[in-house]
């Protein structure tokens, strides 16, 4: 039996991930199946202090934070006339052509990145400063339907960005709705980290709705367990009716049946908790590979890259195709964890 081996980290993990299904890198770490690498954002954590790491205990699966009881947004997006909503990326080069086959598909919402407008460090890079001069999203995109904000971004973002720095992107970008903090939490990663990154994000987000006033998206982040079902009982109790679960890491990963049935997992949580609260997946189109159950769906890939000649033509094609299997997809019941049959 794997719980045979003692874990230095065993007491802070509410939920043990040291089984045969999901070994965490530091249980492997100490099998000697792998090396500890220095780049890796959870190090300081895995070998930090038991001071430092009983933070992960503050985490109540069974309760709402009284610090976020309290507290409220003002304004939560409640959805928008497209089911499927395409990415964009700023770049010179594809922007001109990429809200042109939107304008032609007859698409109504886009998303876009915060990534684009910051540096390695957090800091506003050139693009957005063109963009503020532009007046905004809006201008300089030549968009005239909603624009959401994404911020999903890479992982040593996440501690960079604060509740201040975030509303000043907001004021100066001014998209129509934005997403919530984002963190790390790989499915390997020692599970005491993923609840201590997971409480800050939480906090940071309850710092933001006192001072943000567009409309807000609650991004659903956490591995597919309680944890995940935690964090997005508090988003709801933050008032959000909208939750955007970021599909990348899960779809990216594996096999394409295994990272379905994460997803599935994840919308399968949320709607047995609170069925009237609809869901966006970033970075998932209706067709990988027919993920069903969710409300909204936004990809950038799958539409955008295209092979051969009339470039154009075909992603227009591809855009309403994607539309059409979003309205399909949308209204059918979830799929099982293996990715065969439905619930």
């Amino acid at each position: 039996m794997l719980r045979m081996m003692h874990c230095p980290n065993e007491e802070y993990c509410l939920i043990c991930s040291f089984n045969e299904r999901y070994k965490c890198c530091y249980w492997r770490y100490l099998k000697g199946e792998v090396e500890c690498s220095k780049k890796c954002e959870c190090r300081r954590l895995c070998r930090s202090r038991p001071d430092i790491k009983i933070k992960a205990l503050r985490v109540n699966l069974t309760e709402i934070p009284d610090f976020v009881k309290s507290k409220r947004f003002q304004k939560t997006c409640n959805g928008f006339s497209d089911l499927f909503i395409p990415e964009i990326k700023p770049y010179r080069g594809e922007l001109k052509e990429a809200i042109n086959s939107v304008k032609k598909a007859d698409v109504k919402s886009l998303t876009i990145s915060l990534l684009h407008f910051i540096t390695p460090k957090g800091r506003f890079n050139k693009r957005f400063y063109r963009v503020k001069r532009a007046g905004g999203l809006h201008s300089f995109l030549n968009f005239d339907g909603k624009i959401i904000l994404t911020t999903d971004i890479p992982n040593i973002l996440c501690d960079r960005i604060d509740a201040d720095r975030l509303c000043l992107y907001v004021e100066s970008l001014k998209p129509d709705c934005i997403t919530t903090f984002d963190t790390y939490y790989h499915d390997d990663q020692p599970t005491f980290i993923t609840q201590i990154k997971m409480y800050e994000t939480l906090e940071k987000t309850v710092r933001l709705s006192d001072k943000i006033k567009s409309p807000v998206i609650g991004l659903a982040i956490g591995p597919s367990n309680k944890l995940f079902e935690w964090y997005a009982r508090c988003l709801v109790k933050l008032g959000c009716n909208l939750l955007a679960i970021p599909c990348f890491e899960s779809r990216s990963r594996g096999s394409k049946k295994a990272g379905l049935g994460k997803i599935a997992e994840r919308i399968q949580m949320i709607k047995s908790i609170h069925p009237d609260i609809q869901i966006l997946l970033l970075s998932c189109s209706p067709s990988y590979p027919k993920v069903y159950g969710a409300n909204y769906y936004s990809s950038y890939a799958s539409w955008w890259m295209v092979d051969g000649e009339n470039s154009f033509k075909k992603r227009v094609e591809k855009l309403k195709k994607y539309k059409r299997d979003a309205e399909r997809y949308s209204k059918q019941r979830l799929v099982r964890k293996n990715g065969r049959g439905t619930l």
